[in-house]
């Protein structure tokens, strides 16, 4: 248990006059000061007191809204309210030797059920403004609280005072701060929701594995954002004479790219199902038309666009268009397509197997703890490496290869890759 200082009034041997000690009563002021904390500064007060005084018991009342509300209770028991309501509204200190012979409060049932003796009420000053009372009872005997007691608590009331206020000042800040986090996280909660409810919107505009998997079979998606709404989108068609797959990177990550890949997945059924454009290099053009024309861009404004990997898969050809190098595998041997925004062609010959990668920008760009990047030849000598194998497996081991590459270093970019792989008979 805490030691609290000692000032009980002592005896000067040549004198015999009582006198308290200073010093400890210092130390009893600095410890009041250095406590900001309300409820364990009420706590020390009474401690102090208590000991100081030898009251039995104690109660201190703290105004709060206009109303004293008991703060801290010694023995838990009831307190005597119209001793109470006396000093709050007098303001002044009151000492009763035998408080069931004064008329003024034997008629208060406490007092009169208990035979109250004596009582020590004194209010709490700041600047002549009330800011709390003390109650102090002893009933062993009457006149208890002896003229040298009541020197003591008054001599000890304004640095209570002022430690009260600092206190009240810290708690007021304290809860304005409790309420403002209270809020930031209710706002924070809002957004987290709003954008969870977008991701939902994103992963709902993105073609299913099982529509893919009805055309091709042998293939596989690692699709990992950054945050949870991804500016990275993969698109998926169908026509009667063919197929196309894409891999688009949006300007930016998070909500803004997340709403531009929602966009550029409406627009690219739009230019495919129903303008019916077929050919690679003019579905991006006509793509990059309606983006800057939807959004309104001009050459003074932010630069809204989509970096698009797009592949048209017909019975014996792939045709490849896009602003990003086209990886591809003809029986293990890495092929590199590095024509920007025109169309490549591949025929596709019997008995011979392909693996095809498109790919965001992403994987390449993540850094590790030594801020290196991953690179395009590490990505490329995986592929090299793996393209035996099915799709499935070649995601993994790239997958993998990323987290002991990046450790744990945060991700820095959305990180999108497709893999499919044709086997000619």
């Amino acid at each position: 248990k805490e030691k609290y200082p000692n000032f009980t009034l002592f005896k000067d041997k040549k004198t015999n006059e009582e006198s308290i000690d200073l010093t400890a009563l210092s130390k009893s002021s600095t410890l009041f000061f250095n406590e900001i904390k309300l409820s364990s500064l009420t706590q020390k007060i009474m401690e102090v007191i208590l000991q100081n005084t030898g009251a039995q018991k104690g109660a201190l009342f703290i105004k709060k809204n206009n109303q004293l509300e008991i703060q801290y209770n010694t023995n838990k028991d009831n307190i005597p309210l119209s001793i109470i309501n006396y000093v709050e509204r007098t303001s002044e200190f009151l000492v009763l030797d035998n408080a069931y012979d004064d008329s003024r409060f034997n008629k208060d049932r406490i007092i009169k059920d208990k035979e109250t003796k004596s009582i020590l009420c004194m209010p709490i000053l700041k600047a002549s403004e009330l800011i709390g009372v003390l109650y102090l009872e002893n009933n062993l005997g009457k006149g208890f609280f002896t003229d040298d007691r009541f020197q003591f608590i008054k001599i000890i009331s304004s640095q209570i005072g002022a430690s009260i206020e600092n206190a009240i000042l810290y708690s007021n800040l304290e809860e304005k701060v409790q309420q403002r986090t209270s809020e930031l996280e209710r706002k924070n909660q809002m957004i987290i929701d709003s954008i969870n409810y977008a991701k939902r919107i994103q992963y709902a505009t993105l073609p299913s594995k099982d529509k893919i998997s009805k055309n091709i079979n042998d293939f596989a998606i690692l699709f990992k954002p950054k945050d949870i709404v991804s500016g990275d989108f993969y698109w998926y068609a169908e026509t009667d004479e063919s197929i196309f797959i894409a891999v688009v990177d949006c300007t930016g990550h998070g909500v803004p790219g997340g709403f531009l890949s929602m966009i550029g997945t409406m627009l690219l059924n739009q230019i495919v199902k129903e303008n019916k454009i077929s050919d690679p290099t003019l579905i991006i053009q006509t793509l990059n038309m309606m983006i800057k024309s939807l959004l309104k861009n001009n050459e003074n404004s932010v630069n809204d666009n989509m970096e698009v990997c797009l592949c048209r898969i017909d019975i014996d050809s792939i045709t490849y268009s896009g602003s990003r190098p086209f990886y591809y595998t003809e029986n293990g041997v890495i092929n590199i397509i590095k024509n920007k925004n025109s169309n490549s062609h591949i025929e596709l010959k019997n008995k011979n197997r392909y693996s095809f990668y498109l790919s965001s920008d992403g994987i390449q760009d993540q850094h590790n703890e030594e801020r290196m990047k991953f690179t395009s030849k590490k990505l490329l000598d995986l592929i090299e490496k793996n393209s035996h194998l099915k799709a499935e497996e070649q995601k993994e081991k790239i997958k993998n290869e990323i987290i002991n590459f990046q450790k744990e270093e945060k991700q820095t970019d959305d990180m999108t890759l497709i893999c499919f792989a044709i086997e000619k008979d």
